[in-house]
């Protein structure tokens, strides 16, 4: 990293800090005034205030249909806005799904955002009916994991005697135990940590279940090691959080990060996120050794059973009992 990129990051860790510990107030953030920043800013707060919209989901919003009007060139102007025809839009939409690294999202932002604008008189007709939905096949494919010997190879690249390294070792170890997402172990607080009890809580995600599992050996002992590095002084009750100050939080796009950068580090290939291999693994490991499928719901905090059996395709050993036979001509 250059020198400069290096002290401009210093800097940024300096002000935050004193941010946090309040010996500085926090700027407020001046918004450009775009052309369409009438239309665009009003239905930004609908979703923050009526939606209630959490702040990411809000700036990926913003951010897509901000490519979308300007896109729209002249005509997102307020006296020309009305005037929007179908072959327009459908031109435009076509284009960003094309380049859109997130096609799926980018149609709901669109379809929410037609229908904000026809309910409010800004445009003549809804054309959320334009944005067609993404075709996405429920357990079309099957989940895909490690193996045993790429976990334990991603485990050992990782140097557990510094700060970053203990923190790293407890994270991916946490995943692979227990098959949890990134979300929850950005969440879990120091208050889910049972030591009299040797027991351990995963908060409920997604409309799942809450869970209290037994607190593994391992886990309980890499995350004592890392625990030794924490800083004490940070005001935040959550277990991970950054090596540098202000110390804040990690967010699950960090330890996705982290994941990732530790399977690259290790060369361990995955198909998909780093958090979410682990999960995949964990859930394939626990099949293969016969576990109730009811149990591994509970683990991985699913409220319908049903979303647990597409990793039941996984099971090759169950799927090959049940195999018929390949007919034969007589």
């Amino acid at each position: 990293m250059p020198k400069a990129n290096r002290s401009a990051r210093s800097l940024k860790h300096l002000f935050d800090y004193l941010i946090q510990i309040k010996v500085l107030a926090p700027p407020k953030p001046k918004r450009v005034i775009k052309p369409y920043s009438w239309l665009l800013d009003p239905y930004l707060r609908h979703l923050r205030t009526e939606c209630q919209f959490s702040e990411k989901t809000i700036r990926r919003c913003d951010t897509q249909l901000s490519s979308f009007l300007e896109a729209m060139g002249q005509i997102h102007q307020r006296s020309r806005f009305k005037t929007l025809k179908a072959e327009a839009v459908e031109k435009v939409v076509k284009q960003l799904r094309q380049k859109s690294a997130d096609p799926h999202g980018l149609v709901g932002t669109l379809r929410r955002f037609f229908r904000y604008c026809a309910s409010q008189g800004h445009t003549r007709i809804d054309f959320s009916g334009l944005v067609h939905p993404v075709r996405r096949y429920r357990h079309s494919s099957l989940p895909k994991g490690l193996t045993d010997s790429a976990l334990e190879k991603v485990l050992d690249s990782i140097p557990k005697e510094t700060a970053e390294g203990a923190r790293d070792y407890a994270l991916m170890v946490l995943m692979m135990a227990y098959g949890i997402r990134g979300v929850s172990a950005a969440q879990l607080l120091l208050d889910d940590l049972d030591w009299q009890h040797s027991r351990i809580r995963i908060r409920a995600q997604k409309g799942g279940k809450e869970v209290l599992l037994p607190l593994m050996q391992a886990v309980g002992e890499a995350l004592i090691q890392y625990l030794q590095h924490r800083p004490g002084q940070s005001p935040f009750r959550n277990v991970f959080l950054a090596i540098r100050a202000p110390y804040h939080p990690l967010d699950c796009g960090a330890i996705s990060q982290i994941a990732r950068r530790n399977l690259t580090k290790a060369g361990v290939k995955s198909s998909g996120s780093g958090t979410r291999s682990f999960r995949h693994s964990w859930a394939i490991r626990a099949l293969a050794h016969d576990s109730p499928i009811k149990s591994i719901a509970d683990v991985l905090g699913h409220r319908y059973i049903d979303t647990t059996f597409i990793y039941a395709k996984a099971d090759l050993n169950s799927l090959r009992q049940v195999a018929m036979p390949w007919p034969t001509k007589k």
